[in-house]
C-alpha cells in the first residue's frame, strides 16, 4: 500500500462515477459464484464470463451507486468481503492515477 492511503478507510474507488451503471467491478465466473454465495448481487452481462459485482444506492449522497460490499461512510469505511474481494479490487493500486481520480471526485484529501 502506498503510504498515506488506507484502502479500508477511504472507499472512493467503491463508488461508481456513472449513475446508470448497475455494476462496475468485473468478475470471473468463479468470483461471481463466490460473491453470490456471500449474498452480494451480481449483474449478469450478455457475454459469458463478464459478470459484474452489483451496486446499491448510497443514501448519504443522492443515491450515487456504491459497491454492494461497501460498509460505513465515505472516508471511514470497510469492505464486507475484503479477504475475498475480486481480483479487480486486489489489483487496484493505492495512490495510482485511478485512485487519485476517485479520491478527487469525492473531495478526499490524502490522509
Amino acid at each position: 500500500m502506498t503510504q498515506g492511503y488506507d484502502c479500508q478507510a477511504c472507499g472512493a474507488c467503491c463508488f461508481t462515477h456513472d449513475e446508470v451503471q448497475e455494476g462496475y467491478v468485473p468478475l470471473t465466473r468463479g468470483e461471481a459464484a463466490r460473491m453470490r454465495r456471500l449474498g452480494l448481487p451480481v449483474v449478469r452481462e450478455d457475454a459469458p464470463g463478464w459478470d459484474r459485482l452489483g451496486t446499491v444506492p448510497y443514501l448519504g449522497m443522492d443515491d450515487v451507486p456504491v459497491c454492494a460490499a461497501f460498509e460505513g461512510e465515505l472516508g471511514g469505511c470497510s469492505c464486507s468481503v475484503y479477504g475475498s474481494r475480486p481480483g479487480a479490487c486486489r489489483r487496484f493500486t493505492p495512490g495510482s492515477r485511478s485512485c487519485e481520480r476517485a479520491r478527487e471526485a469525492f473531495c478526499l484529501d490524502e490522509t
